[in-house]
C-alpha cells in the first residue's frame, strides 16, 4: 500500500513536520466506518475492514514513537480506531474513555436539547452553523468548546518524545482545526476518516499542525 494514497494526505504532511523531540498529541477522527441510517445516532456503529486496515496502515507508518496511553471517544469506532493504530505499530492499547472526544464531546453541554437538532438537521449543517457562529440550544460556541478541547490535548502531552492518539469525530475534530488554524481549514473542507491535526506546546505557547503547517491557536479566553 502506498502511504500518500491509502492515508490522508493532511495528516501525514502534519506528520511529517512534527516535533519528534516533543510529546504530541494527535487528534483524529475515526476510520472509516459502516453507514449510520438517517433518524439515528450510530453510537453502535463500528468500523468496517476497510477502516480497520487503514487505521493498521496508519499505525504502521507513524514517523516516531506511539504513546503506550492514548485517548478517544466512548463510541465503539473510535475505541477500534485506537486498538487498530496500536496493532499497525506493533503493539495494544486500550484506549482511555474521554468525554472531550464525544459522548458528548467538547462542544455539547446539553445533550437532550442538542441530540435531537442532530437528527433532524444533520450533523453536517449542525457543525456548519457551530463554525459560523451561529447559536445553537445545548451547544457551545466553536471558540469555548475548542478552548475546553485544546486545554485537555495539552494536559493529556505525553512526558517524552512519543505521539499520544486521540480518537473523535467529525463533529468535534472539524470545528476545533477552523477554530485552531484561524480558518486556514475550512467547515466546507470537511474532515475524513482518519484525518486530523497535532498539537504539542512549544517553548511559547501551544502549536497546531494542519496540512503540513503549523499555526499558533488563538488565545483560550473561553471557560464557559
Amino acid at each position: 500500500m502506498n502511504i500518500h494514497t491509502d492515508l490522508p494526505a493532511a495528516l501525514m504532511r502534519s506528520l511529517a513536520v512534527a516535533p519528534l523531540n516533543r510529546g504530541v498529541a494527535v487528534l483524529i477522527r475515526h476510520g472509516d466506518r459502516h453507514h449510520i441510517p438517517q433518524g439515528e445516532y450510530g453510537d453502535e456503529c463500528t468500523l468496517t475492514e476497510h477502516g480497520l486496515a487503514r487505521a493498521q496502515l496508519l499505525g504502521a507508518s507513524l514517523p516516531g514513537p506511539l504513546s503506550p496511553v492514548a485517548n478517544s471517544s466512548p463510541l465503539r469506532r473510535c475505541v477500534q480506531t485506537v486498538q487498530a493504530i496500536a496493532a499497525g505499530a506493533g503493539g495494544t492499547i486500550e484506549p482511555t474513555p474521554d468525554p472531550l472526544l464525544g459522548k458528548p464531546g467538547a462542544f455539547v453541554f446539553d445533550g437532550p436539547q442538542a441530540g435531537p437538532m442532530f437528527l433532524e438537521r444533520g450533523t453536517r449543517q449542525v457543525v456548519l452553523d457551530l463554525i459560523a457562529g451561529r447559536e445553537l440550544p445545548g451547544i457551545r460556541s466553536c471558540e469555548a468548546g475548542s478552548a475546553r478541547l485544546l486545554t485537555g490535548l495539552l494536559a493529556s502531552l505525553p512526558a517524552g518524545p512519543a505521539l499520544r492518539f486521540h480518537a473523535s469525530h467529525d463533529a468535534i475534530v472539524l470545528p476545533f482545526l477552523v477554530w485552531a488554524t484561524r480558518g486556514a481549514l475550512r467547515g466546507e473542507d470537511w474532515i475524513a476518516p482518519l484525518d486530523g491535526g497535532l498539537v504539542w506546546l512549544d517553548d511559547d505557547g501551544p502549536r497546531v499542525a494542519w496540512n503540513g503547517e503549523v499555526f499558533t491557536p488563538p488565545a483560550r479566553e473561553a471557560t464557559c
